[in-house]
């Protein structure tokens, strides 16, 4: 039997600043959050919906909101 050759996944910088407070680790970002060049970017991944609970601000709709989002919240 042959061996598959490995396929490599690569991913984005993380979204960090000097300031930060809390670190969020998850895994590799899946396919849609690869292609799209943004973290947890699937419709249906709710990690946006509850940080902005979180934060009690509305949901921000764009990718750069949410970082700076993150980035307002340490």
């Amino acid at each position: 039997m042959q061996q598959q050759p490995l396929q490599r996944f690569y991913s984005f910088p993380p979204l960090a600043g000097d300031d930060i407070t809390v670190l969020i680790l998850g895994s590799l970002p899946g396919a849609r959050s690869l292609a799209a060049g943004e973290y947890y970017a699937h419709p249906r991944n709710r990690f946006w919906s509850v940080i902005a609970a979180i934060a009690r601000v509305p949901s921000p709709l764009d990718y750069p909101a949410r970082k700076a989002l993150l980035a307002r919240l340490g």
